[in-house]
């Protein structure tokens, strides 16, 4: 209960190269990254279209992913069924926001 969930990942995460909310902040737009977290916000709004958002959360704060109408048909039964989730995507950056626009969404198998 002291302890992020995503701590317990974090070693094997770093081992494989993944971003975590902290190191999205100096990704570059247009950058191409991987990025785990406890999905703790998911949003379908009627007006966005069939796009998702969803949030990560990890031990060092929030990261926001943006899932396209397509992409939700392939892999959104792991958006539904999975807590822990691994997304790979490009960055995102308008002014101070920062996205992961998701080319992948898959529960988080570490191994």
């Amino acid at each position: 209960p002291s302890e992020h969930v995503m701590t317990f990942y974090r070693a094997w995460l770093d081992t494989a190269g993944m971003y975590n909310s902290a190191t999205l902040e100096g990704c570059d737009d247009g950058q191409r990254v991987r990025i785990a977290g406890l999905c703790v916000v998911h949003q379908a709004p009627p007006t966005a279209k069939g796009f998702h958002f969803l949030c990560l959360d990890d031990e060092y704060g929030m990261a926001n992913i943006i899932v396209s109408p397509g992409l939700v048909v392939r892999d959104g039964r792991h958006m539904h069924r999975g807590r822990v989730l691994l997304v790979e995507g490009v960055v995102q950056r308008e002014a101070e926001v920062i996205n992961v626009i998701a080319q992948r969404v898959a529960p988080l198998a570490v191994g």
